[in-house]
């Protein structure tokens, strides 16, 4: 596996616009998350978030 290694400031430049439901389409892995971003949790977090708005549990994460 890999994870996203962004360049300083980089990352909250992008923040918000990554991760973001598009249509039906929804993003999740370690890349998306805020708190533990190139992380294994980070990936769980935002898997348990995509599957939870595709279930229509949530609404999608907000940035």
């Amino acid at each position: 596996g890999s994870y996203a290694c962004f360049r300083p400031g980089q990352w909250t430049t992008i923040r918000g616009a990554i991760g973001e439901r598009v249509g039906n389409l929804h993003f999740a892995g370690e890349h998306c998350a805020f708190d533990n971003q190139g992380f294994m949790e980070g990936g769980v977090e935002t898997g348990e978030w995509a599957a939870q708005a595709i279930l229509g549990k949530t609404e999608s994460r907000a940035a």
